[in-house]
């Protein structure tokens, strides 16, 4: 009997209740189980010894974790400690024996153990009171969460290794004190209760394990090369010796496997080696003539020569050197004088030749292997975006149980090439895989989504993406390859096909006309890339059956071409004069201080831009390569813009045709700005004189030029450069700038025709009601929702009312809201100012007890043809708390304090405030349910809206 089963059976379970909690059958009578036959096969066909052996981890890491963190460590104390966790597991499981999900621990089972074994250590008497004073401070739901997701990963692993590995799994997981050390290290951080802080840390040390106690890294892909001898052959090696050596081949020191060629000498002559015929000739190439081997010697820094022989005398012989003695190390000679067409079947090994005084030393070669062909990475020869794996910028993050996602060496080119490598098992589910991304970061929280991006896929250009592949997997294996809409992952298709070959690296294409699922929109933005290797559906061709490396290099797709800037708001103000004052040229006129940042840190004044009708003399060049979608360049000079003088022109040079080009002003901090302005021109290919028009500019004083050349996206390294020259503050005449269309800044709410039909309309013209969401009535939770009569506010102008009455809130991500359009159902451009005035106010009932509802207002474009959002528009958005009860309330809302909700086609929030078609105010989750007045009294929640203006 095992004793982990004992000290259970010993604290008051039942067998039958081991048996559920180890997901054996009713009955077994585990005491009779030989333990000596554990490995041999009793226990292996009723899975026991690995499920006793993850009961022992979980009892003696939480053990540990418990002492550490009382400061007993090590000590004499831990066997009682060990006793007590023993007690509280064994009570816990009486209660709820479902400890194992499958084959798998529990999270929630195995964190309720850890949860009790703290409590019960903390209070125990059988403990001193200095160690039980180590244990007051920590909340022991604190402490559950953050070690039992580790104490998971360790377990699981042992669950779900395989026979042979299982040994070398739970001697690694039971050596481990991560754990333990981790809890210690953030013993204050476990004194509150479980929070944000407390997930952070779990997922932390989760991640720093799931490493630490896997079975033993798998031996390198067979394809490393071309296996010449490894001295465990049935027909050995016929070992032939000179000078002063004895070989032989024999069982080599710990770090060695199976036999290895052991080289003897005595130090009796200045030289010794051994020779032998290896059973084929070794299949050198033109491009194939390095020969690795593990070697160990007695004496550091000794230098081992390998000869290697043909008929006829023909021979080629190089020296390698080891380093450190008494250590396996891998050493590498490169025999470049070798001829491919004659026939080397003759191996030499000698050593340290000539060396005085080295006396009797020995020499371990072993696993003598022809590495193969090196593979160079196709991504320099190419036009298309082309991910390496080598760049900074690209990682990956796997999902649904793939083991790991990680930048490794090319498993053939060894560290001269950087690829990807996918780590699948059979215990993830079928459709594993990884996001391979260059912008984005994963967020901590599981719940958060991360986005995680890459530059857009032009499958308008060309519905052809290819990526190299190498694995061992069988010939035939599904490698899936799917797109994503950034944003809206709803919006995605997938395209698959078949690997050809088995440890050979071959290029998978996939064809996006032909897709395995989704249906292909030209308008949606394809901007995420997952790769699901051995895509083991049901009806896949090769599902996967044990722990795979699956490695991937070269992604390469054509990118989307910029998509046109939104067109002008209507009635947009003239062109702007020429004549101007110059504020840069770059000649005679220089910033004051010029530099770049988040991808744009090789920029600086070039005196030799691209030719053309652009520039002359010196321009400003801004080098984006890599970093951040805003990489960017600042120039500092004074910007004297005044109430009637807001246009700059600049002469711009641009490598693309279509990019968003954008300048924003910056005074004395970052706070003061005009926000983000796009040229009011479409951008082409080579120099160009663009214009901004800072609207919004004219009330502070600005001193920096920002230039966001291509904004929203990475120019992927070695990078592009966009040229500036001769900065020009226009004239007054013309200069434009107003709020455009003619607009009031007026979105009044004063009505006309009956409120209750279609023909409403504000006093500027537009349309305007009420909307819900939709499953409120399903639910038949509503009481009525509707536009009131001729309330009036404070300032006499007709309002807008909206109300609806719900029992319980069976939704709680309900939403009901109102909506009214601009000004004769067109569009406005609200770029030239800068608050959003909104007057709102409610039923008393709704702002009592200080439970003020928060109010979320949404300002929307115009609709674009396949756009994602709800509305099929860009919105920008901005949440506030309603502080004022009872009568109407004035809320002020900066509009650089709204944030982009869904952009179409990379629209920026300075470009959504150009073209505003309708305003949304929403009433959201609990603060539209009932409000109790008084015993028997509900009312329905609702608002009244007043004028909504822009200032």
């Amino acid at each position: 009997m095992i004793t982990p089963l004992t000290t259970l059976l010993s604290n008051g379970m039942t067998l039958d209740q081991i048996n559920t909690a180890l997901g054996l059958p009713a009955g077994t009578d585990v005491t009779s189980l030989d333990p000596a036959r554990a490995i041999g096969g009793e226990y292996q066909r009723l899975d026991l010894f690995r499920k006793t052996l993850a009961i022992q981890q979980i009892l003696q890491k939480t053990a540990e974790t418990l002492a550490n963190v009382a400061g007993a460590g090590a000590s004499a104390v831990m066997p009682v400690i060990y006793s007590e966790v023993a007690t509280a597991v064994a009570a816990q499981l009486r209660t709820n024996p479902a400890l194992l999900s499958g084959n798998t621990i529990d999270t929630a089972a195995l964190t309720s153990l850890v949860n009790a074994a703290a409590t019960r250590v903390a209070a125990s008497t059988a403990l001193s009171v200095s160690i039980r004073a180590g244990l007051s401070g920590v909340n022991p739901a604190s402490l559950a969460q953050v070690i039992a997701g580790a104490l998971k990963v360790q377990t699981d692993r042992i669950l779900l290794s395989t026979n042979a590995q299982l040994v070398t799994t739970t001697t690694i997981a039971q050596s481990d004190t991560r754990i333990a050390d981790f809890a210690l290290q953030n013993k204050g951080a476990l004194s509150a209760p479980p929070s944000g802080t407390i997930t952070t840390l779990a997922a932390d040390i989760a991640s720093t394990v799931s490493g630490g106690v896997a079975p033993p890294p798998a031996p390198p892909p067979p394809g490393n090369g071309t296996l010449i001898v490894s001295f465990d052959e049935t027909v050995l090696p016929n070992l032939g010796a000179f000078g002063d050596s004895a070989p032989s081949i024999a069982t080599p020191p710990a770090g060695g496997t199976g036999a290895a060629l052991k080289l003897d000498r005595s130090g009796t002559q200045n030289f010794g080696g051994t020779f032998f015929n290896v059973a084929s000739p070794i299949p050198f190439a033109a491009n194939r003539k390095t020969v690795t081997a593990r070697v160990y010697s007695t004496r550091a820094n000794a230098v081992v020569y390998l000869k290697v022989e043909a008929a006829g005398g023909v021979a080629t012989e190089v020296a390698a050197t080891t380093g450190a003695a008494n250590t396996w190390q891998t050493l590498t000679w490169v025999l470049s004088s070798v001829n491919p067409a004659s026939s080397y079947s003759t191996v030499v090994f000698s050593a340290d030749t000539d060396v005085v005084g080295s006396g009797a030393q020995t020499y371990w070669v072993d696993e003598v292997t022809l590495a193969d062909a090196p593979v160079s990475t196709t991504c320099a020869t190419t036009n298309e975006q082309c991910i390496s794996f080598s760049e900074s910028t690209v990682a990956a993050l796997g999902f649904e149980g793939l083991l790991s996602a990680t930048v490794v060496n090319d498993p053939v080119a060894g560290a001269a090439n950087k690829v990807l490598r996918l780590f699948k098992g059979p215990s993830g589910q079928p459709w594993a895989g990884a996001t391979v991304y260059t912008m984005g970061t994963v967020n901590p929280d599981p719940a958060v989504r991360s986005v995680l991006t890459i530059d857009t896929v032009g499958l308008n250009t060309s519905k052809i993406i290819t990526v190299r592949s190498y694995s061992g997997a069988p010939v035939g294996t599904k490698i899936t390859l799917k797109l994503e809409n950034g944003i809206d992952p709803g919006q995605n298709i997938a395209a698959e096909t078949v690997t050809t070959v088995q440890n050979a690296w071959e290029t998978l294409t996939f064809d996006f006309s032909s897709l395995s699922t989704g249906v292909f929109s030209s308008s949606v933005i394809y901007n995420t890339a997952s790769i699901f290797p051995a895509f083991s559906i049901p009806g896949a061709i090769v599902p996967l059956t044990a722990d795979t490396n699956f490695y991937f290099d070269d992604l390469k797709y054509a990118v989307a071409v910029a998509a046109a800037p939104p067109p002008p708001p209507p009635a947009p103000p003239p062109p702007p004069p020429t004549t101007g004052t110059v504020l840069l040229n770059f000649d005679d006129l220089l910033p004051v201080n010029a530099f770049g940042g988040e991808g744009g840190d090789g920029s600086g004044v070039n005196a030799a831009p691209p030719a053309g009708s652009g520039s002359t003399g010196s321009a400003y060049e801004v080098l984006r390569s890599g970093g951040q979608p805003y990489a960017l360049a600042i120039l500092e000079t004074p910007i004297p813009l005044t109430s009637n003088r807001k246009t700059i022109s600049a002469r711009v040079y641009s490598p693309t045709a279509g990019i968003p080009m954008v300048i924003k002003l910056e005074g004395a901090s970052p706070s003061i700005n005009t926000g983000e302005v796009q040229a009011t021109e479409a951008v082409v290919q080579g120099w160009q004189t663009l214009t901004w028009t800072f609207a919004s500019g004219g009330t502070a004083t600005y001193t920096k030029f920002v230039l966001l050349p291509n904004l929203g996206t990475v120019d992927a390294p070695p990078g592009k450069s966009y040229f500036f020259d001769d900065f020009k503050l226009l004239d007054a005449t013309g200069g434009g700038g107003g709020g455009g269309g003619g607009f009031t800044g007026d979105f009044a709410l004063d009505y006309t025709g009956d409120l209750f039909t279609a023909n409403a309309k504000t006093s500027s013209g537009g349309d305007f009601g009420f909307f819900f969401d939709p499953r409120l009535t399903a639910a038949q939770s509503y009481e009525y929702a509707g536009v009131a009569g001729a309330a009036q506010d404070p300032g006499g102008v007709h309002n807008f009312y909206y109300g609806k009455g719900l029992t319980g809130m069976p939704i709680t991500d309900a939403y009901l809201g109102a909506f009214v359009k601009a000004p004769n159902n067109g569009t406005v451009n609200v770029s030239a100012y800068t608050n959003l005035k909104v007057r709102v106010w409610g039923p008393d009932q709704l702002f009592r007890a200080g439970t003020f509802p928060a109010l979320t207002v949404v300002l929307q474009g115009p609709p674009v043809a396949g756009c994602g959002s709800n509305s099929g528009a860009s919105e920008i958005s901005r949440t506030f708390n309603t502080i004022t009860q009872g009568a109407a309330s004035e809320y002020t809302l900066p509009l650089n304090s709204f944030t982009m909700k869904f952009s179409c086609n990379g629209q920026t929030i300075a470009q959504v405030l150009q073209s505003i078609s309708q305003f949304n105010i929403l009433l959201e989750g609990t603060n539209i349910q009932y409000v109790n007045d008084q015993p028997g009294n509900a009312y329905g929640n609702g608002l009244n809206i007043g004028p909504i203006k822009f200032q």
